[in-house]
């Protein structure tokens, strides 16, 4: 993805702010706050049962999700309390094997990572609904926050595809309901969780050699890509037509040159 670009994989029209403190090495600071639990026998001290009561909470609100891939392993922290619709899709995809043999497909060094949407040749594996944008929730595009990645021409387009951000990115931040003269592009795109452990493998999937490269894509796939609105590239698919040829080309402007394939994705809390 060229920030640059209007038309980039993530953030099509949105003007990129400078970011501090990238590249330190040191891993994000967690954003996500759990509440405390109650409870207390007489001494004050928790019973076992309320103890075991507010762990399962904990795990309810904040689950864990280890992704390993061929980069190494690490974890994330959902925040169902603060975007529920958007934890509950993406365990939905973990569950169902959905993210095994996807790829990071687009590395923006300093910026973002992306995953979540094309198998090792490059195509879109085909997606379930789109969700309800959340990113009005409060929790910010920070340096190790999780986001989903959607269309920029309408704010409840997400499907699978999801973003790591390697900075502070206020540019993709949630700003106004009302999407004025500027568009929707000014709803957000919405986090949902953080990396909370592995940052080191973020910084190797970061740190790839990257090229921009034209793939084909065959017409079915894309047509589904289009009408799911979460599969489209720098480039833009091509309008389906039944006359047209039986494939697309679409360009990837910052591929890794040697994929990085995801695994597995489990949920571990």
């Amino acid at each position: 993805m060229r920030r640059s670009s209007l038309s980039a994989l993530v953030l099509w029209g949105v003007a990129l702010l400078a970011a501090q403190g990238c590249g330190s090495g040191d891993a994000p600071t967690a954003s996500i706050n759990e509440g405390e639990g109650s409870g207390s026998d007489a001494s004050g001290t928790p019973s076992q049962a309320n103890r075991e009561r507010e762990a399962q909470r904990q795990a309810d609100l904040f689950p864990i999700v280890e992704i390993t891939t061929t980069a190494g392993t690490f974890k994330l922290k959902l925040d169902r309390a603060k975007a529920e619709r958007t934890v509950d899709n993406f365990l939905g995809y973990v569950a169902s094997g959905f993210y095994q043999g996807t790829v990071f497909h687009q590395v923006d060094k300093g910026f973002v990572v992306v995953a979540g949407g094309y198998t090792e040749t490059m195509q879109p594996k085909r997606t379930g609904v789109p969700i309800r944008n959340e990113a009005h929730n409060g929790l910010k595009n920070v340096r190790g926050a999780v986001a989903m990645v959607r269309s920029p021409e309408a704010p409840n387009t997400a499907t699978s595809q999801f973003l790591i951000n390697l900075a502070d990115n206020p540019a993709l931040d949630h700003k106004s309901r009302e999407m004025p003269e500027n568009g929707p592009d000014q709803y957000g795109y919405c986090v949902f969780g953080e990396v909370v452990e592995g940052w080191e493998v973020i910084e190797q999937i970061a740190s790839a050699a990257v090229q921009s490269s034209t793939v084909r894509i065959a017409r079915e796939g894309a047509a589904k890509s289009v009408a799911g609105q979460n599969n489209a590239t720098d480039s833009g698919l091509l309008a389906a037509s039944a006359e047209g040829p039986a494939f697309d080309e679409v360009t990837f402007e910052a591929l890794p040159t040697q994929p990085i394939v995801i695994q597995s994705a489990r949920r571990v809390k």
